[in-house]
């Protein structure tokens, strides 16, 4: 137990102090949950950093279930023997939105850096303007062998949080829907090991800002859905993709702007492949590139009066390019090297 006092100062006289006021810490250490506590709200409110809260098996709905807030803490969410056994139903809807989490704001101005860690859950039906599951705000979260199914939002099915760096690790993402960013929207995310399946939107399934950025490696993406058009794909600006599949899909596959890194991956059997936008730059290496109905990689030609050098460029190398409708198309001479 600790006690503090304070007083006021002006410089040329000081207040009287005041009464002490006593604050308790504790060791880290385990919560469980229902055994110990009830909800995971009760936890997370009497939680320190360095604790770690354990679900029990089981499915779990209503208040202290969802809709949390995470406070000036770092500590681990994890349920007790995986997402198979532990499910979450946020019972979202346009009537009545609910998701799971709004992350700690990040205070640039502040030493310290809290997060929380969610370890093999199932996050289902969760439903709100922005963010299904995830809501951030400048703010740091991480999402290990959790399940997310049926999530629904008008930006982010999954995940919204502008200024945010939110990342996954083997986790899976199964039939959410948004009208912009199936699955993720204007948040920096990490996508490592993670499966993509029959996920939908309107516009984009991935989709940021020039600022934010999205990561894939070792994923797989399969039989989403975007309606094919200029501006729409499943990645919307910037990415770095290695060592993933991206198949089937009924979408464009990239509508890439600022940077786009392709590396050890294959893309094939989609509508469109890689579309560039103008004065996209692209790095294409030891990829296969092939079977898609349209094209494999478009880019995009600037026309007088405006500067050529607007253009997007392509360096591709140690790949192959074979049996798309067009392989290479759209770009001038002097920007792509192969």
């Amino acid at each position: 137990a600790y006690w503090w006092q304070v007083r006021a100062r002006d410089g040329l006289e000081a207040s009287a102090w005041s009464a002490p006021a006593i604050f308790y810490t504790k060791p880290a250490g385990v919560i469980r949950v229902p055994s110990e506590t009830p909800t995971l709200a009760d936890a997370i409110a009497g939680a320190v950093s360095g604790d770690t809260i354990i679900l029990a098996d089981g499915a779990y709905s209503g208040d202290g279930f969802r809709d949390l807030t995470l406070g000036e803490q770092t500590i681990t969410i994890m349920s007790e023997n995986g997402p198979a056994v532990t499910t979450i139903d946020l019972d979202g809807s346009p009537a009545e939105p609910h998701r799971a989490v709004q992350l700690h704001y990040y205070d640039l101005n502040h030493s310290d850096q809290y997060y929380a860690t969610f370890v093999g859950m199932t996050f289902e039906n969760g439903y709100a303007d922005q963010g299904g599951v995830i809501l951030g705000n400048s703010s740091i979260g991480k999402f290990e062998n959790c399940v997310f199914r049926g999530n629904e939002a008008q930006s982010g099915g999954v995940v919204y949080g502008p200024g945010s760096q939110v990342t996954f690790e083997g986790c899976q993402f199964e039939s959410n829907a948004a009208t912009n960013g199936g699955v993720s929207f204007y948040t920096s995310v990490e996508f490592v090991g993670c499966q993509f399946t029959g996920n939908q939107s309107d516009n984009d399934i991935f989709a940021s800002t020039t600022s934010a950025t999205k990561t894939f490696r070792g994923c797989v993406l399969t039989g989403n859905i975007v309606p094919v058009a200029v501006g729409n794909a499943l990645i919307v600006g910037g990415a770095e993709i290695e060592y993933s599949v991206i198949h089937d899909n009924q979408a464009t596959v990239t509508y890439a702007f600022g940077a786009l890194e392709i590396s050890h991956s294959t893309i094939a059997y989609n509508d469109q492949g890689v579309r560039l936008a103008g004065e996209c730059t692209a790095n294409i290496h030891e990829s296969v590139i092939a079977f898609n109905t349209d094209f494999g990689i478009r880019g995009y030609i600037e026309e007088f009066p405006f500067p050529p050098e607007w253009s997007s460029r392509l360096t591709l190398w140690h790949s192959a390019l074979f049996d798309n409708t067009y392989d290479i198309t759209s770009f001038r001479s002097e920007y792509l090297d192969t």
